[in-house]
């Protein structure tokens, strides 16, 4: 998942819910590894020379109305 226009994909880790608002089914909480490309490749794809650049908490709610 895209974390945010300046990375790549993240890899994402689920690591626990947390209370969901009644109008979604699920709050899932993630760590997430963002990396950026720093050699110029499709977004959508690894590559080895991408870097680690941060590690962040990153919240999801699935299932909203």
């Amino acid at each position: 998942m895209c974390i945010d226009e300046r990375s790549v994909y993240a890899d994402l880790v689920k690591i626990g819910k947390e209370h969901h608002p009644w109008f979604c089914e699920e709050h899932n909480v993630y760590v997430a590894f963002q990396f950026t490309a720093m050699d110029p490749h499709s977004p959508f794809r690894a590559d080895d020379s991408d870097v680690l650049k941060r590690i962040t908490i990153f919240h999801h709610l699935d299932g909203c109305m």
